[in-house]
């Protein structure tokens, strides 16, 4: 991946991805919630399995893509909507080649509405991690040319 002030480096990347499959865990758990605890608990970790077998051929293909369409553009939200669009489509494309194929049935639009969320969560988690966000946080202090530092201006 090219070098670019507005996207996070690949250890923010990294990070990004591991914050959206904690998120997307957390949607899963959240989606069987009315079913008791032992329910949660149970998807809880099995979320954590299914995520990472199913997340990562996704993450690896929607990072690259994010990372291109967004490397010039300035603006942090915008590259939030579109990591959100990217796992969006990525869902749905999974869900139409592996899972719909598996169970029979139709393609789960929530699920993939899910992921898309799960994807903007990650990347909205990183936006610190971008140099041009750093460069605008780290301002530094005027220097003070003042013989009487500890006396209000004008004194």
């Amino acid at each position: 991946m090219t070098r670019s002030p507005f996207t996070p480096d690949a250890g923010g990347y990294v990070v990004a991805v591991l914050i959206s499959f904690a998120a997307m865990v957390v949607l899963l758990a959240l989606g069987v919630l009315d079913e008791g605890l032992g329910q949660v608990a149970a998807a809880l970790l099995l979320g954590v399995l299914y995520v990472t077998v199913a997340g990562t051929p996704c993450a690896l293909v929607g990072v690259p893509l994010v990372h291109l369409a967004c490397r010039r553009v300035p603006f942090q939200a915008v590259h939030v909507v579109v990591a959100g669009l990217v796992g969006l489509l990525a869902g749905l494309v999974f869900d139409v080649l592996v899972l719909a194929p598996l169970d029979g049935g139709p393609a789960s639009v929530p699920m993939a509405l899910e992921v898309g969320v799960s994807a903007a969560i990650g990347r909205l988690a990183v936006v610190r991690m971008v140099p041009a966000v750093r460069a605008r946080r780290w301002v530094p202090l005027p220097p003070v040319d003042d013989d009487f530092a500890g006396t209000p201006p004008g004194w």
